[in-house]
Order: structure tokens, then C-alpha cells, then sequence
């Protein structure tokens, strides 16, 4: 292995994507999860095909506890399911019990997956029960394993200014483009469209940039 070779990703490039053997960016959170997915004595396939699974999978638990808190705010009050409640300890239990052998985290994880079933099954319950799962998702996926943030709608919002910015990128891209091969029309078209959604172009003499107006 050795930087000459080119067969070691960095972090910055896992999160970014930007390396030739990664398809996209990751989630901080799922390359984390996908460590855990081995034992810490064992070796770890850290592939793009890899990255790829473990991001489906962070993605699936953090829909599940989004789930769950946005029905938690309108479900209706009432005593906590005592069906969930048995599960919800079961599932406890199973998750210390893997982490007291050895720090078994492959096994400690597949728990969180089964909290994530039993969460999406258990939504059209009351707003005490769905806060018992979602205090068991902060408990073991966030305090113990860290793969469970605190909110996702900051970081929702983040993703979707991000591509925002991008896109707004790829039309000034374009239009520079048509401007060097002198198609103004096209040019003048493309500030139109930007500025009847408040975007502001503003030509200098070594780039482009937005405001907005």
C-alpha cells in the first residue's frame, strides 16, 4: 500500500467521493457503521461495494427513527404497548449481551436493524410507545454506537442546500460555455431563468458569481 500505488482511500475522500475507485460520497456515520460491521480483530473489506451496502443500510435506520419522530409529534397519547415494551427489552438485552462478548458489534448492530423493523411496524401506535423506541434508538444506536443522530432535518436541510449550490454551479457552467461559443441568446436565456427565482449573476473579469436578489 503506498500513496505512488494508488490503492488507499482517505476519509476526506470517502466523504467526499472524489477518488477513483468510489461511485459517490458517504455519510461519515455509515462508513462508521460499516467498521461495525466487522469484529475489531478481524479484517475489514473497505470497497466501494462495501461503503455502497453500508450506506443503504445507515439510510434504512435513519428513515426509521425520522419515522418515528415525525409520527411521535401526532400520534395519539396513551399508555405504552406492552407487546413493543417486551420486544424493546428483548432486543436490550440481546444488544448488551453482544456488546459484553468481546465487543461484538456485527451482532450489536443487526439489533439496531431489528429496532428498525419493529419500529417501522409499530407506527400507528401511541406517542408513548414510539417514544420508548426512539429512546432505545438514542440509547444503543446513538450513545453506544454513534450511527443515530440527534436530528436529521438540520442535516436534510444541509444536503439540500448543497445541491442547491450545485445545481445553481452547473447552470453558470453552462451558460459560460455558451458564452464562449458566442451564443448569447442561450447566455441571456439561462440569467432569465436564474433571475425570475431570485438568483443574481454577476460577471468579473476571472469568474461568475450569485447573489440572491
Amino acid at each position: 500500500m503506498g500513496k505512488s500505488l494508488n490503492n488507499f482511500i482517505t476519509l476526506k475522500q470517502a466523504f467526499a467521493g472524489e477518488h477513483e475507485r468510489l461511485t459517490k460520497a458517504y455519510d461519515p456515520l455509515a462508513i462508521r457503521q460499516l467498521i461495525l460491521t466487522s469484529h475489531y480483530r478481524s479484517p475489514l473489506d473497505f470497497s466501494d461495494a462495501a461503503l455502497s451496502a453500508a450506506q443503504s443500510g445507515f439510510d434504512k435506520i435513519s428513515q426509521a427513527v425520522t419515522a418515528v419522530r415525525k409520527q411521535m409529534v401526532q400520534a395519539i397519547e396513551g399508555e405504552v404497548d406492552e407487546k413493543v415494551t417486551a420486544q424493546l427489552q428483548q432486543l436490550k438485552e440481546k444488544f448488551e449481551a453482544a456488546m459484553d462478548d468481546d465487543l461484538n458489534t456485527a451482532v450489536a448492530l443487526s439489533v439496531i436493524f431489528e429496532l428498525a423493523r419493529l419500529a417501522s411496524k409499530s407506527l400507528a401506535t401511541t406517542a408513548q410507545t414510539l417514544r420508548a423506541i426512539d429512546d432505545l434508538f438514542t440509547r444503543l444506536g446513538r450513545k453506544v454506537l454513534g450511527i443515530v443522530k440527534d436530528e436529521y432535518e438540520r442535516q436534510n436541510m444541509a444536503d439540500a442546500i448543497k445541491r442547491y449550490e450545485l445545481a445553481i454551479g452547473g447552470f453558470i457552467e453552462l451558460r459560460n460555455d455558451a458564452r464562449i461559443q458566442k451564443d448569447f441568446a442561450l447566455a441571456d436565456r439561462i440569467r432569465e431563468i436564474l433571475g425570475s427565482v431570485g438568483i443574481v449573476l454577476e460577471d468579473k473579469p476571472d469568474r461568475t458569481t450569485w447573489r440572491l436578489g
